[in-house]
């Protein structure tokens, strides 16, 4: 009952935004419209389908959830198939997920570490500085002085995934069958990949586990910086790391403003994947642009430090 609930919501929300338009003039719009038609009586007279279609796409994932929006983060790295527009849209979902406020990070913090957990820090900010599908990152002090970020997994989202992996395992049979896209997007082995990754994503032991074992990969690298992860603090929902301060490579602005080697920058960023994939067979971080340069003392035109910030 409780999987059937969630189709009824999805449909809900596909209607809402109209996203059945993406189906014109394919042989599953008559059946899709069909389908949708109760649900689209509802909001007959809203405004919600006023917006472009790939705002409304954007909209939607927002709405059904985490595990959409990384579908959706995933997909918008896909420009090969994707009309430019759709990608640019779909690339609002990296970096500005709206986060969640309740529980608060303070009540969190004691469900994990205990009811001690206040007097590991000097001092939290409540309000998240950055939010994405799975987790996002508060801003801290350790009693001891240090500073860093708390990043914690959205409650309740485990539940949740399993209960939409189901959803989408079922929808992407139909996309491949009916929808001229799914020949090249190939959704079946897409979300089996995703289902892998995303259940993996959610236990943050097993991040900071790879952040350590990167970070002993690249010990004596002078292009890669590895946050340092704080394991007295570290459990399945919360993981405790350096706060590394840093420019994200999309805002080209503030690079050139800092006097940034684009070419060397390039070069690095190339080195540090290969060196990874090929040579240590060992490779962590998400596969997007949500990339940082560090500014510490050691940025200079010749030797650029890069940090992979994953949400």
């Amino acid at each position: 009952m409780a999987l059937l609930a969630r189709v009824f919501v999805i449909l809900s929300i596909i209607a809402k935004y109209r996203l059945q338009e993406f189906a014109r003039h394919t042989p599953a719009s008559i059946w899709t419209t069909l389908i949708l038609l109760p649900f689209s009586i509802r909001w007959l007279f809203g405004s919600h389908h006023k917006a472009a279609l790939e705002v409304r796409l954007r909209l939607a994932l927002e709405e059904l959830g985490p595990i959409y929006i990384k579908l959706g983060q995933l997909i918008s790295t896909r420009r090969d198939f994707l009309n430019p527009t759709l990608a640019d849209e779909l690339a609002n979902l990296q970096d500005n997920v709206p986060p969640f406020l309740v529980p608060p990070i303070n009540q969190i913090l004691e469900q994990e570490l205990g009811p001690l957990s206040s007097s590991f820090f000097k001092e939290i900010e409540e309000t998240p500085f950055a939010s994405a599908s799975v987790a996002q990152v508060y801003q801290a002090t350790l009693a001891n002085g240090d500073d860093v970020v708390i990043k914690v997994v959205r409650p309740g989202i485990e539940a949740l995934v399993k209960s939409d992996l189901k959803v989408l395992k079922w929808l992407a049979k139909i996309v491949d069958s009916n929808l001229t896209i799914g020949k090249r997007l190939r959704p079946i082995e897409v979300i089996e990949d995703y289902e892998h990754i995303i259940l993996d994503e959610l236990n943050l032991q097993m991040e900071a586990a790879n952040t350590v074992q990167l970070k002993r990969n690249f010990e004596h690298s002078q292009s890669l910086y590895v946050p340092k992860i704080y394991w007295d603090y570290v459990s399945e929902n919360i993981m405790v790391a350096e706060k590394i301060n840093g420019i994200p490579v999309s805002d080209i602005p503030s690079l050139k403003a800092h006097g940034i080697n684009f070419k060397r920058l390039a070069e690095t960023g190339v080195e540090i994947f290969f060196t990874q994939v090929f040579e240590h067979n060992f490779f962590h971080a998400d596969m997007h642009q949500a990339i940082f340069l560090s500014l510490k003392s050691r940025l200079s035109h010749h030797g650029t430090l890069l940090s992979i910030a994953q949400l």
